[in-house]
């Protein structure tokens, strides 16, 4: 199953989109109170250097990687997070994608609502 899942060979163009959408994410999740601004710091700083590795043409993907955002979480954790917090940001590409890219997302097919929840979700809010 995780071979077919797998989109790493696809969307790993995409790690530059993905970092921004990180550190978006962990600002927002600072600013919501779910961070402290050390915490966001630390990965904002991580995912800087996650970017530097893709830049330079040193990052190293792993056959475990099923796509981008696992990759790049990945290198965050074991290369700059020796002790990643809590709320590491951390959400499906397909959602990234949404987020940073809405108009490429079809709400209608199950994606996020307008109250950004997940609207096939049967969980509460």
């Amino acid at each position: 199953m995780e071979k077919f899942n797998a989109s790493i060979a696809y969307d790993r163009h995409l790690w530059e989109v993905d970092v921004q959408g990180s550190k978006a994410y962990s600002r927002g999740l600072e600013k919501a109170g779910l961070l402290t601004k050390a915490e966001m710091d630390q990965i904002l700083h991580g995912l800087d250097k996650v970017a530097e590795e893709w830049a330079q043409g040193t990052f190293k993907l792993n056959p475990n990687d099923e796509d981008i955002h696992t990759a790049n979480e990945r290198r965050l954790k074991v290369r700059h997070q020796p002790r990643p917090p809590p709320c590491l940001p951390c959400i499906p590409l397909s959602i990234s994608t949404s987020i940073l890219f809405p108009s490429s997302y079809d709400l209608r097919t199950g994606g996020l609502g307008r109250d950004g929840r997940d609207v096939g979700s049967t969980r509460g809010p």
